[in-house]
């Protein structure tokens, strides 16, 4: 199985009457994500078809810190650091977050690895208020439009904070996030068995002035119920800079899928 993208899904063992169907994948270029998907139990033959519909997206940053890498003095870093923070707000989170929950709200999808959902805060060391949260933007998008999704993992990210030239400090947390569809809970979706991990190799950013950043990454992952046909969804967020390759991901999605028992 192949979803839109540069995502990919891995499926084994599927139950009689089990069917996966990948909605649609709107993904940030230049960072690599897949979501894996395998099935547990031995299911049982059924008379009619069940469906599972799967979506991947990338909320994206809103910013590649281009100025950042730039800069070889402290003064440009904090230059760099005031431009990031102008691109965040410049690239209108919220109403991307709109566009997302649209699509959502199109493609019907049942569960959703939501990936690079950043906080953005501003403030005094530490910076706490919001400017911008993609995550419940999205989700107040999507009751607005009458669909009721809920949080079922969360795996916390990088969180970075650096002052500016604007007198205050910005902060961006990164977030990796599973939803599912809060009103079909019950006999039709069930979800179970909530599991996250940190790689224990993270990626370091090494800036040309400043302290190196420490790119924090893992997996999120959740036991699938439908219909009595239980499966593990699990995503990761991977970036193109060393340690991490595919083989190195499909390695620890397959620790995901196999770290415990399917309920």
């Amino acid at each position: 199985m192949t979803i839109p993208g540069d995502c990919h899904g891995l499926l084994t063992d599927m139950p009689p009457g089990l069917r996966i169907r990948p909605a649609l994948a709107l993904l940030a270029a230049a960072i690599l994500s897949f979501v894996a998907y395998a099935i547990g139990g031995p299911g049982s033959a059924t008379a009619h078809e069940v469906t599972l519909r799967v979506m991947t997206q990338n909320m994206y940053q809103g910013t590649n810190f281009e100025e950042l890498f730039a800069a070889t003095t402290p003064l440009e870093f904090v230059t760099g650091v005031t431009a990031s923070y102008q691109e965040v707000l410049a690239s209108k989170p919220a109403e991307r977050a709109a566009a997302v929950a649209r699509t959502i709200a199109r493609e019907r999808p049942d569960v959703v690895a939501v990936l690079e959902a950043t906080i953005l805060r501003t403030g005094q060391a530490p910076a706490t208020d919001v400017a911008s949260d993609q995550l419940q933007a999205l989700l107040a998008e999507l009751r607005r439009l009458g669909l009721h999704y809920e949080t079922v993992a969360m795996l916390p990210g990088t969180d970075s904070e650096a002052p500016t030239l604007l007198g205050f400090d910005v902060r961006l947390t990164d977030r990796t996030h599973i939803i599912a569809r809060a009103d079909l809970a019950g006999p039709r979706l069930r979800t179970s068995n909530m599991q996250v991990q940190d790689y224990l190799v993270n990626s370091v950013i090494n800036f040309p002035v400043g302290p190196p950043a420490i790119s924090k990454a893992g997996w999120a992952a959740v036991d699938v119920t439908v219909s009595g046909h239980t499966l593990r969804f699990a995503d990761t967020h991977l970036e193109v800079i060393p340690p991490f390759t595919v083989q190195r991901a499909q390695a620890a999605v397959a620790t995901a899928i196999s770290s415990r028992p399917f309920r």
